[in-house]
């Protein structure tokens, strides 16, 4: 547990901590594609994925009306799709199953303008060691450390294990904004 405890110390998400830096380098757009639809794309290209409902797709692009469709990764049948003006959907987790591979969708209908990024679910087994973690962690503080402090020790945590799209969502999950 101090070994963990080390990994998420030396992984604390600041406050001036950005949640997609690396997005734009990874994320594969089409051809003739501008790089803005594909701007801070959430999860991220290749992101590990907990399993803790929902699972939240983000997107911050001009436009107005999206398509997000998702497809089990080497797979043509969609297991969800949704048109909305809104540039953040919430999917629910039994769309899903653990330790399987997805890849995501955006269009935008007005441009045509697509990207798309996959992401990989852990296995139930794997979501529960990390889990049991993250509750633990908040133990070897001192008992005045503040809740904000307690949380980006834990979301330092899940970076340190390549979780970083679980790290965002665990501080909005917990009301702390970036």
């Amino acid at each position: 547990m101090v070994n963990r405890f080390k990994a998420a110390l030396k992984n604390f998400v600041y406050p001036d901590s950005k949640a997609v830096s690396k997005v734009q380098l990874s994320t594969r757009g089409h051809p003739g594609i501008k790089i803005g639809l594909c701007k801070d794309l959430l999860p991220q290209d290749n992101a590990d994925i907990m399993l803790i409902e929902p699972i939240t797709f983000k997107w911050k692009a001009k436009g107005t009306n999206f398509s997000l469709e998702i497809k089990e990764f080497g797979r043509n049948a969609p297991v969800y799709s949704e048109k909305t003006m809104l540039k953040k959907v919430d999917v629910p987790l039994a769309i899903f199953k653990p330790g399987r591979s997805y890849q995501w969708s955006l269009s935008e209908e007005e441009t045509g303008e697509k990207c798309s990024a996959t992401f990989s679910l852990l296995s139930k087994d794997e979501s529960s060691r990390i889990m049991e973690v993250v509750n633990n962690l908040p133990t070897l503080l001192p008992s005045e450390a503040d809740m904000e402090t307690r949380c980006r020790l834990q979301a330092g945590y899940l970076v340190s294990e390549g979780l970083d799209y679980d790290a965002w969502r665990w501080l909005e999950w917990n009301g702390i904004s970036q």
